[in-house]
């Protein structure tokens, strides 16, 4: 049986257990409504967002082969990170590593990190693949002379998945410059090169469509909040204060931390700058309030030399303490995909199912966050309209008071609401709490006469049936 075999098989079926499991989220309805926009408009929706265009460009051409758009975002994800199962192990194999392929492997097969990349319909299962890929060409002779190219165009790749592309490109530029790796420098070279095309879509995109990530680790206890990139690195650790996940008990995450760190001290190898330049990067880049961190994330740039490391440190420890260690990542992402099948409907999906159950066709309102959503869950016979509707030009991040609607088109809003109510149609609004123009729609929702439907922690859903 090849060595990759079973590691590969195991992250396969705990990524589709995941998949199967968690329920579809705001970043996906995103990911689709790019995806599912004409190849004309796909480009200048991205300008309003944040991420460069392949993963949602890898959709749509899935899509239109007649796959669900769900299932071609996550399918890629689940294939992505399967493939990097064995990538790291390649990795592992072409370094020469004393614990051998088959324990990288298992590594990234049964981490919760790579798990969570590896089954939502995002572009992280892809990004770190590259990583991953990237990492193999560098430990490779090949890429240090005539096929250095292969690098090239895999850094490049990366550059057109995530932003983060370029954290990892300039520690590699770092690393090239400091080691007179002239191979690696024309790789990065040629990857810059081929980023051109979209630099100019790059440079239009707002500081809106990120300034969120300056504030998402304030959930995070600051005790632990110091370690940045580091904190969720261990096979268990406290996922749930920034993801869609459980949250351990403090001393099980000490011991797997202590445990993770005690393994690391022990690596003595070369793929410490791999690891620690994009580490560094961030955390400077980070400590200057800059919004590069999202934990949980943001570790896909090193999480591929991470695994290495540790594969390295292992391979000095007993046998028994290694299975240990491989045990409680795999233990730890069953629990997480466990917890998904177990998790309650979205508010998204209430309001939906309330609107369904009561009309089969009408006109929704949302305010705030909600459209994506609701666009999602609720069939074509239902209209979701948007206010301000200049806001849809990025429906995946809001800033309350940047757009605020005008007189006249709440106005016609009314109107078009009347004219539905009078053809026989529901008629809902969704409003949003603590927007500063929700007195303004409340207004609204009086002079249309809609009842409270019911409330969720992140707005009210007012209704009027036919």
């Amino acid at each position: 049986m090849p060595w990759w075999l079973p590691a590969a098989i195991t992250a396969l079926l705990l990524r589709l257990w995941g998949a199967v499991g968690l329920r579809p989220w705001h970043d996906e309805y995103f990911t689709l409504w790019v995806a599912g926009l004409p190849w004309g408009e796909l480009v200048e929706a991205l300008r309003w967002d944040s991420g460069p265009p392949l993963p949602y460009a890898l959709v749509k051409l899935l899509a239109g082969l007649g796959l669900p758009p769900l299932v071609a975002a996550r399918g890629l994800s689940v294939l992505g990170g399967t493939a990097a199962v064995v990538v790291v192990g390649l990795a592992a194999q072409r370094l020469g590593l004393p614990s051998g392929a088959s324990l990288a492997a298992w590594l990234v097969a049964v981490h919760p990190l790579p798990l969570m990349w590896s089954v939502e319909g995002r572009a992280y299962g892809i990004f770190y693949l590259l990583v991953a890929a990237s990492v193999c060409l560098l430990v490779s002779p090949s890429s240090q002379g005539g096929r250095w190219w292969w690098l090239g165009v895999t850094l490049g790749l990366s550059l057109y998945t995530h932003a983060l592309g370029l954290v990892w490109l300039t520690s590699l530029v770092v690393w090239a410059l400091w080691s007179r790796r002239k191979a690696v420098l024309r790789a990065t070279g040629l990857a810059l090169l081929g980023l051109v095309p979209w630099l100019g879509v790059l440079l239009q995109q707002p500081p809106e469509a990120v300034a969120w990530m300056l504030t998402a680790d304030e959930p995070v206890p600051r005790s632990a909040r110091w370690l940045g990139v580091l904190r969720l690195l261990p096979p268990v650790a406290g996922w749930g204060y920034t993801l869609e996940a459980p949250i351990p008990p403090w001393p099980v995450q000490l011991v797997a931390g202590v445990a993770t760190a005690w393994v690391l001290a022990r690596a003595r190898s070369w793929l410490w700058w791999l690891f620690g330049l994009p580490a560094g990067l961030v955390t400077v880049a980070w400590a200057a309030g800059l919004p590069v961190l999202f934990p949980g994330r943001t570790e896909a740039v090193v999480f591929p030399a991470f695994a290495l490391l540790v594969s390295v440190g292992l391979a000095s420890v007993p046998a028994t303490f290694a299975r240990s260690f491989v045990a409680a990542g795999l233990m730890a992402s069953l629990w997480l995909a466990w917890s998904w099948h177990r998790a309650a409907p979205r508010p998204e999906e209430r309001v939906a199912r309330f609107l369904l159950q009561r009309a089969p066709e009408g006109v929704v309102v949302t305010t705030g966050w909600w459209w994506l959503g609701l666009r999602y869950h609720l069939p074509p016979s239902w209209e979701v309209e948007h206010i301000p509707a200049q806001a849809l030009r990025h429906p995946g991040w809001f800033v309350p008071g940047k757009e605020r609607p005008s007189v006249r088109e709440l106005e016609e809003l009314a109107s078009k609401l009347g004219q539905a109510l009078g053809q026989g149609r529901a008629v809902a609004v969704v409003l949003t709490k603590g927007l500063p123009e929700t007195a303004a729609y409340g207004k609204l929702v009086q002079h249309l006469g809609l009842v409270r439907g019911f409330t969720v922690p992140a707005g009210e859903l007012w209704w009027r049936g036919p």
